[in-house]
């Protein structure tokens, strides 16, 4: 008599019940009535037909009030779970969690709408169905509303790798090839309670926190998808070993949170920039629960500025994840929203021109706008705009509506803002490194520049590097960084002159080092566009031949003409 351990009579029955529905088929069961009476409606699913054997299917059947849809299996960029798409251009794509449970996306193109599937807090599947109409709209890049604070080099969406290499090189070893980004990302209280649909201030348990970080996986492999489906030759990479950072954080708005992860955001007494350093992330994303957006970010690529904030329902199905990544690398809305139809980048999102569905980075259909789309509102689907990008047969973009192409011509330079390998034997270096304890004001450039950057930070703040010795010399040291008490881009007009080595840049409106004398005097401006005295022909120094591209002294970097 054969006798068997509990263990492999349960994996035999497993397999017994699995090799049973699959001959039956593979599918899910949507209860719920047809049609939605509000603009989210949360239904039942049964996914007892769904067992892991399916996600190696060749189709899944997803049945609902309005009858059955079948989904063929199409390229997964994940490992595990689902990606297909049906006859319509609708599609599904489901991941499981540690228990086993599903979490995913319909995006169903026939009645324009998002389902999540998701876990509540008893560990429940449920399905909650939204209209694509429905979602809040992602806000404008941060980028026109940082004035001062970032200089402008920020707002333009076309930044090359070569700029950002030459702004990068020295302060970190060049070794991501690009193929990859890591992003760290962050969610808050609120925003796990509301995942597993409960109210703000609940209990948080293991269950929610696995619900939320299955939900931020989720939404690192749309992004993912989307990009294989597109032709982006890079992907998102969790940089924290566990997917994801809980974030003790009360969102006051999704601007203000923007500017806190960036600046001063504080993860258990440790800086969210030191977490970062720590984890090697190229991208920050915070996940919150906000109405009013969908999500924010800042318009990149530049290191200092790769910071998006999510709302947690738009960032899987309506895909506000990857959309907000889009934007640090440089991606704009579409051209009709934007009104650019006759600006020549090509760093655009897409509206199909009869308004059947849009790329990730274009907003909702609308007429009246400059591209002369017909309106009525239109599904977002998971392509990034692209010459060789295609929905359903239809083309997803063109040469002149590219968000892959910019992805594509930035991702070896995102890739090297922080190593992903081992971390390099701590030694001094020329430009500024991540400092674990950055105080509560902006970055410092990102780049390794001898000048300080264009504009001033709104307070002194400690160097990230060794202090220069007091300026007695006639050209600055090889760091950038001034003595943290007498920073001369933090003065005034006003105050420049006090000091002997700070002179007032008319060109440039700001307090500068006067590199040619210690005695104080205004920086003589040039008339040609060439540098004037005490900048690229201060003794010793020997512009590089395009005066607007800085200034060499021996070989390296010294000083900088913007």
């Amino acid at each position: 008599m054969v006798s068997f351990t509990k263990s492999a009579l349960a994996t035999i029955l497993s397999l017994s019940a699995l090799s049973t529905v699959s001959a039956a088929g593979c599918g899910m069961n949507v209860g719920g009535a047809p049609g939605l009476s509000n603009p989210k409606s949360k239904r039942p699913v049964d996914v007892s037909d769904l067992p892991p054997g399916c996600d190696t299917g060749a189709t899944v059947q997803v049945t609902t009030s309005n009858g059955r849809k079948m989904f063929k299996a199409k390229p997964n960029a994940a490992a595990s779970g689902f990606y297909g798409e049906s006859d319509d251009g609708s599609s599904i794509q489901y991941i499981r969690g540690n228990s086993g449970a599903v979490f995913g996306s319909i995006v169903d193109l026939d009645d324009n709408t998002v389902s999540s599937i998701q876990v509540d807090a008893d560990g429940n599947q449920f399905v909650t169905v939204t209209n694509s109409n429905d979602f809040p709209e992602e806000a404008d890049p941060e980028d026109r509303r940082l004035l001062a604070e970032v200089d402008a080099e920020a707002d333009s969406a076309a930044t090359t790798v070569a700029s950002i290499d030459k702004k990068l090189r020295g302060s970190r070893k060049l070794v991501d090839d690009g193929s990859v980004m890591d992003v760290l990302v962050l969610y808050t209280p609120k925003a796990e309670c509301r995942n597993s649909g409960l109210a703000a201030g609940c209990t948080r348990t293991a269950t929610t926190a696995a619900n939320m970080k299955a939900r931020i996986e989720l939404a690192i492999t749309e992004t993912n998808q989307g990009y294989v489906a597109s032709g982006v030759q890079t992907s998102l990479r969790a940089a924290h070993p566990d997917v994801a950072v809980f974030y003790d954080y009360v969102e006051p708005s999704f601007s203000d949170s923007l500017s806190h992860i960036r600046t001063q955001g504080e993860a258990s007494g440790t800086t969210i920039n030191s977490l970062r350093a720590q984890y090697n992330a190229d991208f920050v994303a915070l996940i919150i629960d906000d109405p009013q957006y969908c999500g924010i970010a800042y318009l990149g690529p530049r290191k200092d500025l790769m910071y998006s904030v999510t709302g947690w329902n738009c960032a899987t199905g309506y895909y506000s994840f990857g959309h907000e990544i889009g934007h640090n690398m440089g991606l704009n809305h579409d051209r009709g929203t934007s009104s650019a139809c006759t600006n020549t980048n090509t760093n655009y999102g897409y509206r199909d021109p009869q308004a059947r569905f849009r790329s990730v980075l274009a907003y909702n259909c609308n007429s009246g706008q400059c591209d002369n789309n017909p309106g009525g509102g239109c599904t977002r689907v998971n392509r990034y705009s692209g010459t060789a990008s295609f929905w359903n047969g239809n083309a997803a973009g063109n040469a002149s509506n590219d968000n892959v192409k910019q992805i594509n011509s930035v991702k070896v330079a995102v890739s090297q803002y922080f190593n992903s390998g081992p971390t390099p034997t701590p030694a001094p270096t020329k430009s500024p490194t991540p400092n674990p304890t950055l105080p509560p004001t902006l970055a410092p450039s990102p780049s390794p520049t001898a000048s300080p950057t264009s504009s001033p930070s709104k307070a002194p703040t400690p160097a990230p590097t060794e202090p220069t010795p007091a300026p007695t010399t006639a050209a600055p040291t090889k760091s950038p960084t001034p003595a943290p008490t007498q920073n001369c881009t933090t003065l005034g007009k006003n105050q420049c002159g006090l000091y002997s080595y700070c002179a007032w840049s008319g060109r440039f409106k700001e307090c500068r080092f006067n590199t040619s004398s210690p005695v104080s005097s205004p920086v003589a401006e040039p008339t040609t566009g060439g540098p004037g005295p005490g900048e690229c022909t201060a003794s010793g120094l020997a512009c590089d031949g395009n005066c607007c591209n800085g200034c060499q002294r021996n070989g390296r970097w010294a000083n900088t003409c913007k």
